[in-house]
């Protein structure tokens, strides 16, 4: 009776540890799920947040900008670049279409060719932004390649007014791709949910586009479960479920969702995992491992009763035996355990590697010592390897293929690993050798391991040849890697200073070495002010720094500069009372002030430029934007001066060969222009005269000449306020400035 009690007690002690073992397994189970669901969701947000940004550069960009104020009829493929195929976000959007406030298709990507309506969903969002939505998200449509996508709507605002929006469509395919599957058993995916229930991706492609209310839900449970799963999913909260039976498989699933931020939209992303092969399966594997561990421990124990009896010294020995045997079973699990670990970390590492090798630029890693860890393909072929694997071990002298690139490439590494900062875009010389010099766009990233920097990975882009040592050449086109979004922007024109006029095309830090401007750099952030030194100091001009507002202006009734970058948020005196301040008196009330802002309200923006700031630059600053903002407000500072003293009047695209017919067209139609304005003025007619005036102040930007579109605002401006007395006095200055424009300073 005693053995058969103990017997009864061990099997319901084994029950309960089951029981308890079990209960573990599904709450880290639920747990990683769920944790894998708010990664994939933070991933999608931050993916579609990004694209949302792209946009809104692109719908704020002074191209869309003159399409849709000019009414310009579509562009053809051959007769202007593309507007967005460059965007580092183009293979997530299959498609973009910019539309009037009609609906009307402005431009599409690809050109006018290729433009594509697709009726309803872009429709709908215009209809969206126009009521002043800031991002409308569009249902599922199927597009005209037969795919399921959704759109995003951005509204482009003209004058503090709709003029019309920027449509993105991006394929369900794509955001399928972005969250990727699951791992192990064929029942473990992920499917996507928008707000209204409509299915944006499943495993099933018959799903897409589908509300999930009408469906059969068979990855749900029944149906109470079902909608009890999907309410509290469309409510924006994340959770998990338990086992919810499956019948079309007819296993059972364990679900978790989290909420996806699209725009003001909350789409809900589930991870599903299959409960029988993922927490079942190891249980009962569990379970007959321990059943056979106590039956070992039964037939153990009435061997060793019986060898109590008979042998008592054998006692100890067999017990020994029995925690020796355990020890091992849970050493064994350890080892497998650690092995699949290890497999894991492998497949990572290999997924790494493969990202790695398909990228076109060169680029290597190297640990804390500077020795060679690893490069890709391209890598090895601009150096001289036969294999990547084979710079494993090598350090910088050991490379004799990377030639004149030898003093440059490293020049930035121990600054990286000291400071910890990565150095992104940074545009160097190559030093001529045997030949010509070119051009390097050279990005620094340290490795950490924790707070500790443990190597540091270098990438390259070769440029070409610098624009003084082309051959054949003074003057130098962009290249496909050098900033294609910031070219683009027609009316962020670069200045002609004699004798050589840069062009549109010229890069910025070329076209600064022959300004030389001087720039007051205002930010309390000590790392922010010295990395603005070094990028402007490159690019050639004299730089001042300054911790605060109160400093600024100071530093302003000391010395005169052509620019002054202010952050917003310091210290003392913010930015905006700096600005106020710089612009009430002193040499700089004129100096072009570019705002720096991390804020990405508009509110922001409009605050900056109220308190007299010229422009606005958001953070994280991109290095080529900044220098094309600060190149051209030098420029257009030096065209008012020369206008003041009386010089000549030139365009910033005199030279530029793209843009020469259309300079010397403007110059050779001023008379006439001119000739009609008066003409308006002498018979009363104001609103003919302003009509002229706005398309003036619009034609002369593009051209070049702010001096002469700041006189046509102004003109405009005392038309609209019925100042007739001043317009007379006003348009005879247009009209001497007219008369002081030329083709080139000769």
């Amino acid at each position: 009776m005693l053995c058969v009690a103990a017997l009864a007690y061990m099997a319901l002690l084994t029950t309960l540890n089951l029981r308890h073992v079990e209960e573990v397994i599904v709450r880290q189970t639920q747990q990683y799920v769920l944790a894998v669901a708010r990664a994939k969701a933070e991933h999608l947000s931050h993916v579609v947040q990004t694209i949302g940004s792209e946009l809104h550069v692109f719908a704020s960009g002074p191209a869309v900008h003159s399409m849709l104020a000019e009414r310009l009829r579509p562009p053809h493929r051959s007769e202007t670049p593309s507007l967005w195929t460059n965007s580092p976000v183009d293979r997530l959007v299959s498609a973009v279409h910019v539309l009037d406030a009609d609906g009307q298709v402005v431009w599409s990507q690809g050109g006018a060719d290729q433009a594509i309506v697709v009726d309803v969903p872009l429709r709908i969002g215009l209809r969206a932004v126009l009521q002043g939505a800031p991002l409308h998200v569009g249902e599922v449509f199927q597009s005209p390649e037969g795919d399921m996508a959704v759109s995003l709507c951005l509204p482009v605002t003209l004058n503090d007014k709709v003029a019309g929006a920027v449509v993105a469509v991006i394929h369900t395919a794509t955001l399928a791709e972005l969250i990727g599957g699951m791992w192990g058993a064929a029942h473990n995916y992920v499917w996507l949910l928008d707000d209204d229930g409509q299915v944006l991706t499943h495993p099933d492609a018959g799903f897409a586009g589908r509300s999930v209310f009408i469906l059969e839900l068979h990855d749900l449970g029944t149906e109470a479960q079902s909608r009890r799963a999907v309410a509290n999913m469309l409510s924006g909260r994340e959770g998990v479920t338990g086992a919810l039976l499956n019948r079309r498989a007819h296993r059972r699933t364990m679900m978790a969702w989290s909420p996806v931020i699209v725009g003001n939209e909350r789409w809900a992303l589930a991870t599903c995992v299959d409960y029988d092969g993922e927490v079942a399966a190891p249980m009962r594997i569990h379970a007959q491992n321990t059943f056979i561990m106590l039956g070992c421990f039964v037939m153990a124990l009435l061997a060793g009763g019986f060898v109590y009896y008979r042998i008592g010294r054998r006692e100890a020995h067999l017990h020994a035996r029995h925690a020796i045997g355990r020890v091992t079973d849970e050493l064994q699990n350890l080892s497998l355990e650690q092995e699949s670990r290890v497999d894991r970390l492998r497949d990572d590492v290999r997924r790494l590697r493969g990202i790695l090798q398909a990228l076109p630029w060169p680029i290597c890693w190297k640990d804390d010592d500077g020795v060679f860890q690893g490069c890709n393909e391209a890598f090895a072929r601009r150096v001289g390897l036969g294999h990547p694997d084979d710079i494993v071990g090598m350090t910088e002298g050991d490379l004799s293929g990377v030639g004149k690139l030898q003093e440059v490439l490293w020049r930035v590494d121990d600054e990286v690993r000291r400071t910890g900062i990565a150095l992104l875009n940074l545009e160097v010389q190559v030093p001529a050798a045997d030949g010509p010099a070119g051009r390097v766009l050279l990005s620094k990233i340290p490795l950490r391991e924790g707070s500790r920097v443990t190597g540091l990975l270098t990438a390259c882009v070769d440029l070409g040849l610098s624009p003084d040592r082309r051959p054949g050449s003074t003057e130098e086109k962009p290249t496909g890697d050098a900033a294609p979004s910031e070219h683009l922007q027609v009316p962020e024109q670069t200045t002609t200073p004699p004798p050589a006029a840069p062009d549109e095309s010229r890069s910025p830090s070329s076209a600064a070495e022959s300004s030389n401007g001087s720039i007051l750099i205002v930010d309390d952030v000590r790392e922010n002010a010295m990395l603005l030194d070094i990028l402007l100091r490159k690019a050639g001009y004299r730089t001042r720094l300054c911790a605060d507002g109160k400093e600024a202006v100071e530093a302003a009734a000391e010395e005169t500069f052509d620019v002054i970058l202010m952050d917003i948020q310091m210290p003392r005196m913010d930015g905006l009372e700096a600005t106020a301040a710089i612009r009430a008196t002193g040499a700089n009330r004129r100096t072009a002030i570019l705002a720096m802002t991390a804020s990405l309200e508009r509110s922001e923006e409009l605050a900056c430029l109220q308190a007299g700031c010229d422009d606005c630059v958001r953070k994280p600053i991109k290095s080529d934007l900044l220098l094309r903002k600060v190149w051209r407000l030098v420029q257009q500072n030096r065209q008012r001066q020369q206008a003041a003293e009386g010089q000549p009047i030139v365009s910033f695209l005199a030279d530029d060969p793209d843009y020469t017919k259309a300079v010397e067209k403007f110059v050779s139609h001023l008379p006439e222009r001119v000739a009609q304005m008066q003409e308006d003025f002498q018979h009363g007619a104001l609103k003919e005269l302003a009509l002229k005036l706005h398309s003036f102040k619009g034609v002369g930007g593009l051209a070049g000449f702010p001096v002469l579109s700041e006189k046509a605002e102004m003109l405009e401006d005392l038309i609209e306020s019925d100042q007739v007395d001043q317009i007379a006095a006003q348009l005879d200055d247009l009209v001497q400035l007219c008369r002081r424009t030329h083709l080139s300073r000769s």
